[in-house]
Protein backbone atom coordinates (compact mmCIF):
# COMPACT_ATOMS: atom_id res chain seq x y z
CA UNK A 1 0.00 0.00 0.00
CA UNK A 2 1.34 3.75 -0.77
CA UNK A 3 1.53 5.86 2.08
CA UNK A 4 1.34 9.08 2.29
CA UNK A 5 4.11 11.71 3.00
CA UNK A 6 5.45 11.46 6.53
CA UNK A 7 4.53 14.98 7.00
CA UNK A 8 0.35 13.38 7.36
CA UNK A 9 1.50 11.21 10.41
CA UNK A 10 3.19 14.03 12.14
CA UNK A 11 1.84 16.80 14.65
CA UNK A 12 -1.85 16.68 15.71
CA UNK A 13 -3.02 14.03 13.05
CA UNK A 14 -5.99 11.58 13.68
CA UNK A 15 -5.31 8.33 11.88
CA UNK A 16 -7.48 4.85 11.96
CA UNK A 17 -4.91 1.99 12.20
CA UNK A 18 -5.24 -1.67 11.21
CA UNK A 19 -2.42 -4.31 11.28
CA UNK A 20 -3.57 -7.77 9.80
CA UNK A 21 -1.88 -11.44 11.08
CA UNK A 22 0.48 -12.99 8.44
CA UNK A 23 -1.24 -15.45 7.19
CA UNK A 24 -5.12 -14.60 8.62
CA UNK A 25 -3.45 -16.59 11.33
CA UNK A 26 -5.92 -16.76 14.47
CA UNK A 27 -4.28 -18.70 17.26
CA UNK A 28 -2.28 -15.51 19.11
CA UNK A 29 -5.20 -13.73 20.32
CA UNK A 30 -5.80 -14.27 24.11
CA UNK A 31 -5.96 -12.37 27.47
CA UNK A 32 -1.99 -12.51 27.70
CA UNK A 33 -1.43 -11.49 24.09
CA UNK A 34 -4.27 -8.52 24.99
CA UNK A 35 -2.32 -7.33 28.39
CA UNK A 36 1.08 -7.44 26.00
CA UNK A 37 -0.42 -5.39 23.13
CA UNK A 38 -1.61 -2.59 25.92
CA UNK A 39 1.62 -2.38 27.40
CA UNK A 40 3.20 -1.99 23.93
CA UNK A 41 0.70 1.10 23.27
CA UNK A 42 0.67 2.69 26.15
CA UNK A 43 4.72 2.69 25.71
CA UNK A 44 4.85 4.06 21.97
CA UNK A 45 1.87 6.51 23.40
CA UNK A 46 4.00 7.98 26.00
CA UNK A 47 7.28 8.06 23.69
CA UNK A 48 5.63 9.72 20.60
CA UNK A 49 2.79 11.95 22.26
CA UNK A 50 -0.33 9.86 21.15
CA UNK A 51 -3.83 9.43 22.46
CA UNK A 52 -5.83 6.22 21.58
CA UNK A 53 -9.56 6.62 21.88
CA UNK A 54 -10.31 2.99 20.91
CA UNK A 55 -8.64 0.07 19.59
CA UNK A 56 -10.02 -3.65 18.89
CA UNK A 57 -8.48 -7.04 18.63
CA UNK A 58 -9.83 -9.04 15.81
CA UNK A 59 -9.27 -12.93 15.63
CA UNK A 60 -6.57 -12.24 12.56
CA UNK A 61 -6.24 -8.43 13.01
CA UNK A 62 -6.29 -5.44 14.74
CA UNK A 63 -7.66 -1.66 14.92
CA UNK A 64 -6.63 1.55 16.63
CA UNK A 65 -7.24 4.88 16.61
CA UNK A 66 -4.63 7.68 17.46
CA UNK A 67 -4.75 11.41 18.25
CA UNK A 68 -1.35 13.31 17.63
CA UNK A 69 -0.88 15.48 21.00
CA UNK A 70 1.65 17.93 18.94
CA UNK A 71 3.51 18.96 16.89
CA UNK A 72 5.98 16.59 18.30
CA UNK A 73 3.83 13.64 17.75
CA UNK A 74 4.65 10.93 15.36
CA UNK A 75 2.24 8.48 14.34
CA UNK A 76 4.30 6.60 11.77
CA UNK A 77 7.00 6.42 14.27
CA UNK A 78 4.79 4.98 16.89
CA UNK A 79 3.29 2.40 14.60
CA UNK A 80 6.50 1.42 13.95
CA UNK A 81 7.47 0.97 17.38
CA UNK A 82 4.13 -1.17 17.98
CA UNK A 83 4.83 -3.39 15.07
CA UNK A 84 8.52 -3.85 15.89
CA UNK A 85 7.54 -5.31 19.74
CA UNK A 86 4.33 -6.88 19.13
CA UNK A 87 6.08 -9.22 16.60
CA UNK A 88 8.38 -10.37 19.36
CA UNK A 89 5.52 -11.23 21.67
CA UNK A 90 3.03 -12.75 18.59
CA UNK A 91 6.39 -14.59 17.72
CA UNK A 92 6.64 -16.92 20.91
CA UNK A 93 3.18 -18.10 18.73
CA UNK A 94 4.71 -18.90 15.45
CA UNK A 95 3.16 -15.46 14.37
CA UNK A 96 3.91 -12.01 12.85
CA UNK A 97 2.23 -9.04 11.46
CA UNK A 98 1.80 -8.80 7.56
CA UNK A 99 4.87 -6.79 5.99
CA UNK A 100 2.59 -3.35 5.29
CA UNK A 101 -0.11 -1.80 7.87
CA UNK A 102 -3.41 -0.26 6.35
CA UNK A 103 -3.83 3.56 7.56
CA UNK A 104 -6.94 5.92 6.91
CA UNK A 105 -6.00 9.87 7.70
CA UNK A 106 -8.53 11.69 8.80
CA UNK A 107 -10.25 14.43 6.92
CA UNK A 108 -10.91 17.52 8.26
CA UNK A 109 -14.82 16.81 8.10
CA UNK A 110 -13.97 13.50 9.69
CA UNK A 111 -12.30 15.26 12.84
CA UNK A 112 -15.28 16.75 13.55
CA UNK A 113 -16.67 15.47 17.31
CA UNK A 114 -19.44 13.76 16.06
CA UNK A 115 -17.78 12.37 13.26
CA UNK A 116 -14.85 10.70 15.57
CA UNK A 117 -17.56 9.47 18.18
CA UNK A 118 -19.48 7.34 15.28
CA UNK A 119 -15.68 6.27 13.97
CA UNK A 120 -14.87 4.98 17.99
CA UNK A 121 -17.91 3.10 17.92
CA UNK A 122 -17.94 1.58 14.52
CA UNK A 123 -14.34 0.00 15.20
CA UNK A 124 -16.09 -1.12 18.28
CA UNK A 125 -18.59 -2.46 16.55
CA UNK A 126 -16.40 -5.02 14.54
CA UNK A 127 -16.33 -8.06 16.44
CA UNK A 128 -20.71 -7.57 15.99
CA UNK A 129 -20.27 -7.40 12.49
CA UNK A 130 -18.20 -10.51 12.30
CA UNK A 131 -20.63 -12.41 13.90
CA UNK A 132 -18.77 -13.23 17.46
CA UNK A 133 -20.61 -11.69 19.81
CA UNK A 134 -24.26 -10.02 20.08
CA UNK A 135 -23.38 -6.62 21.89
CA UNK A 136 -20.03 -5.15 21.14
CA UNK A 137 -19.39 -3.91 25.08
CA UNK A 138 -19.06 -8.21 25.87
CA UNK A 139 -15.55 -7.92 23.54
CA UNK A 140 -12.97 -8.70 25.58
CA UNK A 141 -10.42 -7.77 23.91
CA UNK A 142 -11.27 -3.92 23.51
CA UNK A 143 -10.44 -0.87 25.09
CA UNK A 144 -9.22 2.81 25.05
CA UNK A 145 -5.64 4.17 26.47
CA UNK A 146 -4.43 7.04 27.67
CA UNK A 147 -1.68 7.98 29.75
CA UNK A 148 -2.23 8.48 32.99
CA UNK A 149 -5.79 7.36 33.20
CA UNK A 150 -6.08 3.53 33.98
CA UNK A 151 -9.76 3.85 34.12
CA UNK A 152 -10.17 5.59 30.30
CA UNK A 153 -12.73 3.05 28.91
CA UNK A 154 -15.10 3.02 25.49
CA UNK A 155 -17.56 1.57 27.53
CA UNK A 156 -18.04 4.20 30.38
CA UNK A 157 -21.18 6.04 30.76
CA UNK A 158 -20.37 9.93 29.50
CA UNK A 159 -17.49 8.84 27.60
CA UNK A 160 -17.76 10.60 24.56
CA UNK A 161 -17.75 13.87 27.04
CA UNK A 162 -14.50 12.38 29.15
CA UNK A 163 -12.87 11.18 25.70
CA UNK A 164 -12.62 14.86 24.79
CA UNK A 165 -12.06 16.58 27.86
CA UNK A 166 -8.80 14.00 28.59
CA UNK A 167 -7.57 14.39 25.15
CA UNK A 168 -7.67 18.52 25.38
CA UNK A 169 -5.52 18.17 28.47
CA UNK A 170 -3.39 15.94 27.27
CA UNK A 171 -2.87 18.45 24.27
CA UNK A 172 -2.33 21.63 26.98
CA UNK A 173 0.49 19.29 28.80
CA UNK A 174 2.30 18.81 25.62
CA UNK A 175 1.71 22.33 24.61
CA UNK A 176 3.16 23.52 27.91
CA UNK A 177 5.75 20.60 28.31
CA UNK A 178 9.44 21.12 27.43
CA UNK A 179 10.44 20.97 24.00
CA UNK A 180 11.34 17.72 22.74
CA UNK A 181 13.32 16.02 19.78
CA UNK A 182 14.06 12.65 18.92
CA UNK A 183 16.86 10.85 19.93
CA UNK A 184 17.53 7.31 18.40
CA UNK A 185 18.97 4.99 21.22
CA UNK A 186 21.59 3.37 18.51
CA UNK A 187 22.46 6.74 16.75
CA UNK A 188 20.25 5.85 13.68
CA UNK A 189 18.86 9.04 12.19
CA UNK A 190 15.67 9.58 13.41
CA UNK A 191 12.46 8.97 10.93
CA UNK A 192 14.83 6.71 8.41
CA UNK A 193 12.93 3.64 9.49
CA UNK A 194 10.06 2.54 7.77
CA UNK A 195 6.56 1.58 9.33
CA UNK A 196 7.28 -2.31 10.26
CA UNK A 197 11.12 -2.13 9.37
CA UNK A 198 13.77 -2.76 11.32
CA UNK A 199 15.57 0.50 11.74
CA UNK A 200 16.92 1.86 15.38
CA UNK A 201 14.49 2.18 18.03
CA UNK A 202 13.67 5.56 18.92
CA UNK A 203 12.97 7.61 22.42
CA UNK A 204 11.43 11.00 23.09
CA UNK A 205 14.13 13.42 25.00
CA UNK A 206 13.22 16.56 26.09
CA UNK A 207 15.98 19.39 25.55
CA UNK A 208 16.97 19.18 28.78
CA UNK A 209 18.40 15.67 28.39
CA UNK A 210 15.90 14.27 30.50
CA UNK A 211 14.37 10.46 29.01
CA UNK A 212 10.75 10.81 28.99
CA UNK A 213 9.14 7.39 30.65
CA UNK A 214 5.67 7.05 32.24
CA UNK A 215 4.65 10.66 32.90
CA UNK A 216 2.02 12.21 30.94
CA UNK A 217 2.71 13.76 27.85
CA UNK A 218 4.78 16.92 28.64
CA UNK A 219 4.11 17.00 32.17
CA UNK A 220 5.86 16.35 35.62
CA UNK A 221 3.61 13.46 36.60
CA UNK A 222 1.03 15.26 38.54
CA UNK A 223 -2.64 15.40 38.25
CA UNK A 224 -4.17 18.41 38.38
CA UNK A 225 -7.36 18.39 36.63
CA UNK A 226 -9.97 15.90 37.83
CA UNK A 227 -12.09 14.17 35.23
CA UNK A 228 -15.42 13.14 35.36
Amino acid sequence: MKRLPREYYRGHAFVHWSMTIDGRATNWLGSATHGSFREVLLHAQSRFALFCPIYCLMPDHLHFLWFGLGEGSDQHAGATFVRRHMNRVLGRGGCRFQRQPWDVVLREKDREREAVTRAVFYIAENPVRAGLIDHSAAWEYSGSLAVGYPDFDWRENGYAEKMWRIYELQVERSMNGAERVNVPVSGAVTGSAPVGGDGAERVNVPASGAVTGSAPVGGDGAERVNVP
